[in-house]
């Protein structure tokens, strides 16, 4: 009698029963779903059991972020995975179907944001509990997609009007930008300013000092270049403040990954504090009258970006004479009729009134030269911060001279003394005018005559001057007189004709 005795046979695995051998392949995209690690028709095997007691689903490459999950388990069958071996165990006593549905519900999934693009190779075995299968191969492959940069700028930034800013704060990450070059365009909006950066030796540079400036680089040369001294800087319009928006644009240019380019594009707000501007006077470089003429100071102006509603306040002082003017327009006068004329108001309210009620020069009296015009505008710190400012200009009036003084003739006999009321035709203004001389030689009321040519002159108590001839003398001869008024001297001529008288 001959006893077969039984020996187990091991179960048989077929991932894909419709396919070739016993293996099966998927695709995995990144960021996408898991995919089966076998087809709908998995096939387990077993000529001498009908019910299994675990299987065993290893990435024999995984890579990190490489990840196997089952879900939806048939009833019995339960699941754990060893993330250090990638290994995905199914255990529990259940039929051959439920296994088959088991091994169905297996996932492969990558959580990494630049995975590998190698083919994973998915080792997988069931067990009967005494013996296992020849494992079967399932291949997966991944496709690698292309991950949009993610820019890092501060929320916002501040600085002062007129103030360049170190734009400190941006970066760029890039999960897989790898070695290739990625775009980074800063922009600010047409006539609010312009962008500016260094050279680098690793880093391009274009657009620098205009509105929109674009920096070219590997990822870790791009961040390094933004976080050293020749980082991009911002400089403002002139006397402009407010808010000016920053826009970040960076493009991956689609160095890695499927999907092409991508960028990233956000926007931050820079806030420029308004600072107190200085006034800007505007006046001739000169002005010309005539002596004891009146002039209007017309072409006065002032500019001054922030005057706002504010008040100003515009001084004009001459060196000598007077300025006047009247109150009209809003604008408030002080000190007419001196030598320092203040008016006061809004700045077109002061611009208004300078272009059509002037204010008016009066030099002195009979003066003629050269006067210093100075003029000063104060705008009151009204704008921004900062003291108040002002700005002092000068010009310069020229007074063209007009004679005042006359000269004089006169006819006297021989050895006659004559009198002389030389001062009877000339023309001062100032009724102080004294004769102070006589051809160049000091000379007093009732004092000591003073020889001339031929003669001798001797100024009278009244202001007469009296010629005498010289003993003898007959002929024409004649002398200056000089006339002091109000500071201002004038100098004519006496001619004096001496007629013969017979001698005895």
């Amino acid at each position: 009698t001959i006893t077969v005795l039984p020996v187990d046979d091991a179960p048989v695995l077929d991932l894909d029963a419709s396919g070739p051998g016993t293996g099966f392949s998927s695709t995995y995209t990144e960021n996408g779903a898991g995919v089966p690690i076998a087809d709908t028709d998995v096939l387990i095997q077993d000529v001498d059991n009908t019910a299994l007691a675990s299987a065993t689903v290893t990435i024999t490459n995984g890579q990190a972020g490489d990840l196997l999950t089952a879900a939806g388990l048939p009833a019995g069958i339960g699941a754990s995975y060893d993330a250090g071996s990638f290994t995905l165990t199914l255990s529990g006593q259940a039929s051959l179907a439920n296994y088959q549905a088991a091994l169905a519900a297996v996932r492969f999934a990558s959580t990494s944001e630049n995975p590998p693009t190698l083919p994973r190779i998915v080792a997988v075995s069931v067990n009967d509990g005494l013996l296992g299968s020849a494992a079967a191969q399932a291949t997966v492959n991944v496709v690698a997609v292309n991950d949009a940069p993610v820019n890092g700028l501060p929320a916002s930034f501040a600085a002062s009007e007129d103030t360049a800013l170190a734009l400190t704060g941006l970066s760029v990450a890039d999960v897989d930008a790898a070695g290739g070059a990625l775009s980074l365009t800063l922009s600010v909006g047409a006539g609010t300013g312009s962008l500016s950066a260094g050279a680098s030796g690793r880093v391009t540079v274009t657009g620098s000092g205009t509105a929109s400036l674009t920096l070219t680089g590997a990822l870790p040369a791009l961040n390094a270049y933004l976080a050293s001294a020749a980082a991009p800087v911002f400089t403002p319009a002139a006397n402009l403040n407010g808010a000016v928006a920053l826009t970040l644009t960076t493009s991956d240019n689609g160095n890695t990954g499927a999907g092409g380019a991508l960028t990233d594009v956000d926007t931050t707000l820079i806030t420029l504090a308004p600072v107190n501007d200085a006034p800007v006077n505007t006046l001739p470089a000169s002005f010309t009258t005539n002596e004891d003429t009146p002039l209007a100071l017309t072409g006065l102006a002032v500019s001054d970006v922030d005057a706002g509603t504010g008040a100003l306040t515009l001084s004009v002082g001459a060196g000598s004479g007077s300025l006047s003017a009247t109150a009209s327009g809003g604008v408030t006068v002080a000190g007419s009729g001196t030598a320092s004329l203040t008016l006061t108001g809004t700045l077109p309210a002061l611009n208004a009134y300078l272009a059509s009620a002037a204010p008016v020069f009066t030099p002195v009296a009979d003066a003629n030269g050269a006067v210093t015009l100075t003029m000063t505008t104060n705008d009151g710190g009204n704008t921004g911060t900062g003291t108040p400012l002002t700005d002092t200009d000068t010009s310069t009036i020229v007074i063209a001279p007009v004679a005042d003084i006359a000269g004089d003739t006169a006819s006297t006999p021989e050895d006659t003394p004559v009198t002389l009321a030389v001062l009877a035709n000339d023309s001062f203004e100032n009724p102080g005018r004294t004769i102070t001389a006589v051809n160049g030689a000091a000379i007093s009321p009732g004092g000591a005559a003073v020889a001339v040519a031929n003669g001798s002159v001797r100024l009278n108590a009244d202001g007469t001057l009296t010629y005498a001839p010289s003993a003898d003398y007959t002929g024409a001869t004649s002398f200056t007189y000089t006339v002091t008024a109000g500071g201002v001297t004038e100098t004519a001529t006496v001619a004096v004709t001496v007629t013969p008288v017979n001698d005895a």
